[in-house]
């Protein structure tokens, strides 16, 4: 592309124009006359679907991970190899740290916990775990895990999770591994 300046190292007015980069290259020397160009074209539209397609914004949704959740302060076993005083702030900051968290962080936390376990000693594939995941987070955020044992609705989520990918893991098979009976994890 030809351009009106002139290159301040060779004095030539021949450049080359890196849109990719927004640069403005002299030709002849290779001299960067401009390095913060602004591309002022206008933007293609895409869809919704375009847009989850090639969104790159970080990694896709896992419901395993209790995103947004607020994390425990220390280790109680690093916490115990701390100087006295330090171990008595550590843990003041813990408790606080608790106060602030709700039942539904806390509830997710535990569950999506308790849940992973489970799955991998059944061995059961990512799908399966991930709609297990997802079907006990529909489950918290709806309040139905509220007076009701997190172990035994964390069992009906793998079982039906494992119904739905067409898994052959039997009602039995989570009761083993869960130590719970069949009433409690169907009730």
């Amino acid at each position: 592309m030809e351009d009106k300046r002139i290159c301040p190292e060779c004095g030539d007015n021949h450049f080359f124009v890196n849109k990719e980069k927004g640069e403005i290259v002299c030709k002849s020397c290779s001299c960067v006359v401009e390095d913060s160009m602004v591309d002022f074209s206008r933007e293609r539209m895409i869809d919704s679907e375009d847009f989850e397609k090639n969104n790159r914004t970080g990694a896709p949704f896992d419901p395993r991970v209790a995103n947004n959740l607020i994390t425990e302060v220390g280790a109680p076993s690093d916490i115990r190899k701390l100087p006295k005083s330090t171990q008595m702030l550590m843990n003041r900051i813990r408790k606080k740290n608790k106060w602030t968290s709700s039942s539904l962080e806390q509830n997710l936390g535990a569950g999506l916990t308790h849940l992973k376990m489970i799955c991998e000693h059944l061995k059961m594939p990512d799908r399966v775990s991930k709609e297990a995941a997802n079907i006990f987070r529909e489950c918290a955020e709806k309040g139905l895990t509220r007076a009701r044992s997190r172990e035994n609705i964390v069992a009906a989520c793998i079982y039906i999770a494992s119904k739905i990918n067409t898994m052959p893991k039997t009602l039995n098979e989570i009761c083993e591994v869960t130590r719970l009976e069949k009433k409690a994890v169907i009730d």
